[in-house]
């Protein structure tokens, strides 16, 4: 599968997963929320409800991925932007100071299907809102771990040049506006994964993350360190905090 209408270092890789490939646990999904299941019976519960959520993800999700890498004559990283080709990414400063080093992009997305997406919703919609809930935490969980099987695969192919991988930031975090993930898009084969953008560039289905990886000799991978940035309500921040209490 070529990237449409650019061009990159190889074609779109893409791979599809298995539930059993994320290694993900109750552990995992409890995290999502904030919480942990070591913290008694009120979250015990929750825990429960996590293995349910892992019962119904066995028959309703769709675990797909992929990426282009863009070669480094084709990148420009400035203070707080970044131009491939002729296409400038408003990504923000704290972005930018992170993947200042990359010799090359890694355009990537993941996603997890709409198949708990719509489990959710009639749950929420009706009279069990908490495992409603649950199941959607489950599902955010599980392509956040698509995307970490990404990282391992993008790691695993430029190993060969010498180069190693940063983390991954996506539109909507660091202040990075959402609305560029159709730049981002533009990049991929169209309906990349079976994702595809609303007018207002959110992504359907819901389920799925989208954004960037550096690549190079002279990068690394860093905690994530949610201090500079301040976006409440990010995934990072909540799994951080969880393993800190």
């Amino acid at each position: 599968m070529e990237a449409s209408g650019r061009e990159a270092v190889f074609g779109a890789k893409e791979f599809r997963y298995e539930l059993a490939d994320l290694n993900l646990t109750r552990d995992d999904v409890v995290e999502e929320m904030g919480y942990t299941c070591e913290e008694g019976n009120e979250r015990g519960y929750l825990c429960d409800l996590a293995e349910e959520a892992a019962e119904l993800a066995k028959s309703n999700v769709e675990l797909r991925g992929g990426f282009v890498v863009v070669e480094p004559d084709r990148i420009d990283i400035q203070k707080g932007s970044i131009q491939i080709d002729d296409v400038v990414f408003d990504s923000q400063p704290i972005i930018t100071a992170r993947l200042r080093r990359a010799e090359g992009l890694a355009l990537f997305a993941a996603t997890a299907g709409d198949g708990l997406e719509k489990i959710s919703k009639e749950l929420m919609s009706g009279d069990d809102m908490l495992k409603g809930y649950v199941i959607d935490a489950y599902a955010s969980a599980a392509v956040e771990a698509v995307a970490d099987k990404l990282e391992a695969e993008l790691e695993r192919i430029v190993e060969p040049r010498g180069w190693n991988v940063t983390n991954r930031y996506s539109p909507g975090y660091c202040n990075w506006s959402v609305a560029e993930q159709s730049k981002l898009f533009s990049f991929l084969p169209e309906a990349f994964l079976g994702i595809t953008l609303t007018a207002t560039s959110l992504m359907r289905p819901i389920k799925s993350v989208s954004g960037v990886i550096g690549v190079g000799e002279n990068v690394k991978r860093q905690d994530y360190q949610c201090a500079v940035c301040d976006m409440r309500n990010c995934y990072r921040r909540r799994v951080v905090q969880s393993k800190e209490k």
